[in-house]
């Protein structure tokens, strides 16, 4: 059966965070992201109403606060590559399939050589910052031809 701890346990695994930190009331970006995709994965493979998500993953009894998480997963997983990987990574580890979680952290943090060489959780850090400013600097361009 999985329950929430356990979807906690491999979002976490997934961003290098500790599951408390995701159920906890951290807002920088990360954690949201982080948060937002345990609660669609708890929707999706639990029986819990939004409400008791919502309590699950620290946040108030608020469904909003759950469809919003949900809805924005959904609007990512179709819209950003890095994200469906780092999803494919947490859903392959919350269902214990080894050689999906190998193939989707090749493809999310890079050779085979970089992994095994334990490529410190900083610098994935830094690249998924890097990744986001260069998408936020593009969208800015994009916005500016525009008008």
């Amino acid at each position: 059966m999985i329950t929430v701890a356990r979807i906690l346990g491999a979002v976490g695994a997934a961003y290098g965070v500790e599951p408390g930190a995701i159920a906890g009331g951290g807002r920088c970006q990360p954690l949201a992201e982080a948060r937002q995709l345990a609660m669609w994965l708890a929707r999706r493979h639990t029986r819990l109403s939004l409400p008791e998500i919502a309590v699950a993953v620290g946040r108030r009894r608020h469904s909003a606060t759950v469809l919003w998480g949900i809805e924005a997963t959904a609007r990512r997983l179709r819209e950003d590559r890095e994200f469906q990987l780092v999803h494919d990574l947490a859903a392959a580890l919350l269902a214990g399939h080894s050689g999906k979680t190998e193939r989707a952290a090749l493809e999310l943090f890079g050779s085979e050589a970089e992994i095994a060489a334990g490529l410190a959780l900083e610098e994935i850090k830094l690249r998924r910052a890097a990744n986001l400013q260069a998408r936020k600097a593009e969208r800015a361009a994009a916005r500016a031809e525009v008008l």
